[in-house]
């Protein structure tokens, strides 16, 4: 029974405030307001019911289909934001009560606009949006601050149509101060959008900065990005645009030395990479990148003393890294398949080696196992330390199994085969083989 009637208070009060007049919600919202502007401090609780009546008014006809509605609304926000403003100047720590203000602010006044044709609402819509501009920065802000970047791409990109409507009406914008305002705002704007992953609406932000030549070296870095899957030709002039205006932006360095390794140009590559190890000495990657550029160029050339450079260089910049940083893998996996790789063409080599049962023939033949078989082990040291440090790098574990069986240590080989099929099931190895 008790529930019964626990059920029966609640369609009670329900329906009471659902039969509540709209139009009363909207007066009462609007004498709250005005009382609350009166005494800030003893009306303060005012200003929360004028905002609980007002979203009442706005979602209920006819006063949601009412200008003065959704500028009360408007003019409520703005007052809620500065609140919160002022208690934050006081207390540092103090939480925002009504986080998304500002948005709802900025809709309010929008939505104003699109209700009446009376110069006075135009007006006071107008008047309140250019209040709201200011709230609305810091919104965007702190959403970006947040990493919450979707948010701050609405709060920004709101500003700017703020701007838009405020001129498109003979009104003075917040952001005409001087050009870098409105240009830091279509900036904050455009990495809000590429931060979200929405590339579509980053890129029209992107080439108006670009146009206006905003003066920030990421501008050229996303444009060559956003459209690299679509003119590559178009990409690549803001590639080198940027380059030439940022000569010592690392970013767009990088952006550079990703290009050239996408389409393998490893001669340009050697000198961007030795640049940008100028820049940062202590980038551990660069090394192990320069090293595997010098690895390609070894496993290409056809010149014997070309060749011995180029292995020369790879060892050096791998040594380079490992030595920095005794546990990157990158590196040390690299430095074992620079050995693995010779070893296996010195397989093929000892497999094309004609058949000659003579002593002369067999001593031939044992030495050039015996020097595959050295080669096989001047790898296995790096491959044993990747796989104590990941045991599930399957890479690893495969050149493992291989070099073990063709040292004829098929115990061990059929151990790391093993291990190879417990990843293939979608399993995972729970302890290193070499771990110590």
């Amino acid at each position: 029974m008790r529930t019964f009637l626990f059920f029966l208070t609640l369609l009670i009060t329900t329906g009471a405030f659902a039969q509540e007049d709209p139009s009363k919600a909207y007066k009462k919202a609007s004498r709250e307001l005005g009382n609350y502007n009166l005494d800030q401090i003893a009306n303060r609780a005012q200003l929360d019911e004028a905002k609980t009546n007002i979203d009442f008014a706005s979602s209920m006809e006819p006063t949601s289909t009412q200008a003065q509605t959704w500028i009360t609304k408007g003019e409520i926000y703005n007052e809620l934001c500065n609140r919160d403003l002022r208690e934050l100047m006081t207390n540092p720590k103090h939480k925002i009560q009504y986080p998304d203000a500002a948005k709802i602010g900025n809709e309010a006044f929008n939505k104003a606009m699109t209700l009446t044709p009376k110069k006075w609402e135009v007006k006071d819509a107008l008047k309140g949006l250019f209040e709201n501009a200011g709230h609305m920065n810091n919104y965007a802000a702190g959403m970006y601050a947040a990493q919450q970047y979707t948010n701050a791409y609405s709060g920004f990109s709101g500003l700017l149509n703020t701007h838009e409507t405020l001129k498109a009406n003979g009104q003075k914008s917040p952001l005409e101060n001087d050009e870098k305002t409105l240009g830091d705002t279509r900036f904050a704007t455009a990495m809000s959008a590429l931060n979200a992953n929405m590339p579509e609406k980053a890129l029209p932000y992107f080439e108006q900065l670009y146009k206006d030549q905003y003066n920030a070296p990421e501008i050229y870095s996303a444009l060559y990005e956003l459209t690299s899957g679509k003119d590559m030709n178009a990409s690549l002039q803001y590639l080198e645009a940027g380059r030439k205006k940022f000569p010592e932006d690392i970013g767009l360095l990088y952006t550079e030395i990703n290009y050239y390794l996408k389409v393998n140009k490893t001669d340009v590559l050697i000198d961007k990479l030795k640049l940008a190890i100028e820049k940062e000495p202590a980038n551990v990657s660069l090394y192990s990148t320069l090293g595997n550029v010098y690895d390609n160029l070894f496993q290409k050339e056809k010149d014997a003393t070309k060749k011995a450079d180029y292995l020369k260089n790879a060892e050096a910049n791998y040594t380079k890294a490992i030595e920095m940083k005794p546990d990157y893998t990158d590196a040390i996996y690299s430095m074992g398949t620079i050995y693995f790789n010779q070893a296996a063409e010195m397989t093929k080599e000892l497999n094309a080696m004609p058949d000659d049962f003579s002593a002369a023939g067999q001593k031939k033949y044992d030495k050039k196992k015996s020097e595959t078989d050295e080669m096989f082990k001047k790898s296995l040291p790096y491959f044993e330390k990747v796989e104590s440090i990941d045991p599930n790098d399957k890479n690893t574990l495969i050149a493992l199994k291989e070099i073990y069986a063709r040292l004829s240590n098929l115990q061990v080989s059929n151990e790391f085969k093993k291990r190879i099929e417990i990843l293939e099931k979608g399993g995972k190895n729970d302890s290193s083989y070499f771990k110590k």
